[in-house]
């Protein structure tokens, strides 16, 4: 049987028996969204179905509308294709943005940034001038959180999400036209900077949550700054040197991604801490969380008593991302729904 993948462009695959549509879109490097890991928890891997599909069930059916039935929306992760079908799904595109500041770095050198949820990549040219492009995480189709893909990778290895997010990488690399030459840092939480290098995370997921490698060397022509611990990362470290809060006395520095950190300088003393932040308001336990990409509420604000949301891309909503939940949560309280406590009154 042979099915069609459309997203960001098409792509096909063949098999001889009945196959997950997760699996597939998996084996044909498309990036869907599972924050639950494809377990079947979340409701968040939709996709626009037509073709030979097996029978939606009492459990896909919890999840999805009628309109949402009527459209052909099915979760990859319950769906199979059993006969010749097509998949279409949203990815978002990569955007290259030009900057005009002066570039501090040195001519032909660039700086990747391997977050939980999105790599991106800044080039400094020959000529001093700065881009940068960014696109999303493939990783992201094995779980949303690190926590969820060291499971993954304890049962099946490390070469598939390691080779997905290489790809992704260079891929971000050529849009920039950045040369063989060019010298190169790479940063990361320390999951991330494991699977970028082919390292089994495993150790940091359990008991005493010690990674085997804190990096802190030169692999392949690229620059790995050192890891503070399993869940303080080269990429805190690298926002605290470029914060300036070295210089300063009392300071904390809040890096709020799919990763949250937290670091406080006290004198001479730094204490870091970290928790997931993105998954929390983002991913499986908010029935209508989203990634704060095209469709998503992100602000909502007060106008004469009455909410006004601001939607990425313009659109009609699709959902609603972290910091829109903040925002929902502030109006709330303004407006009384809630207490400071979180308690929500009657009628509400």
């Amino acid at each position: 049987m042979k099915i069609t993948v459309i997203s960001e462009y098409t792509r096909t695959a063949e098999y001889g028996a009945p196959v997950l549509l997760s699996d597939v879109l998996r084996d044909v490097g498309a990036d869907v969204y599972m924050p639950c890991g494809g377990d079947g928890h979340c409701g968040k891997c939709r996709v626009k179905v037509t073709g030979a599909v097996s029978e939606i069930t009492g459990r896909e059916l919890s999840y999805l509308s009628e309109r949402d039935v009527t459209e052909g929306i099915r979760l990859a992760c319950m769906t199979y294709a059993i006969g010749n079908c097509t998949v279409r799904l949203y990815v978002a595109k990569a955007k290259i943005e030009t900057l005009s500041e002066t570039a501090e770095s040195k001519p032909n050198t660039y700086a990747v940034d391997i977050g939980t949820t999105t790599i991106a990549v800044r080039y400094t040219d020959a000529h001093g001038a700065v881009s940068t492009v960014s696109a999303l995480n493939p990783q992201g189709a094995y779980g949303a959180d690190v926590m969820t893909r060291i499971s993954y990778v304890m049962e099946y290895g490390t070469d598939e999400l390691t080779q997905c997010v290489r790809d992704v990488v260079d891929a971000l690399k050529c849009s920039l036209g950045v040369p063989d030459d060019a010298q190169g840092v790479v940063v990361g939480n320390t999951v991330m900077m494991s699977l970028y290098s082919g390292v089994d995370p495993a150790p940091i997921g359990c008991y005493p949550y010690i990674p085997d490698d804190t990096f802190g060397r030169e692999s392949d022509g690229e620059y790995l700054p050192a890891c503070v611990s399993g869940y303080i990362g080269s990429d805190a470290m690298a926002a605290v040197l470029a914060s300036g809060m070295c210089e300063k006395n009392r300071v904390v520095l809040c890096d709020i991604g799919t990763n949250g950190e937290i670091v406080y300088k006290n004198g001479d003393g730094y204490t870091a801490v970290s928790a997931a932040a993105g998954p929390a308001l983002e991913g499986a336990g908010i029935s209508s969380g989203m990634r704060a990409e095209r469709g998503a509420v992100d602000r909502i604000r007060l106008d004469g008593g009455k909410p006004s949301i601001h939607v990425i891309g313009d659109g009609a909503p699709m959902g609603i991302c972290g910091g829109g939940l903040i925002d929902a949560v502030a109006c709330l309280l303004k407006l009384g729904v809630i207490d400071e406590t979180g308690y929500m009154a009657e009628p509400y």
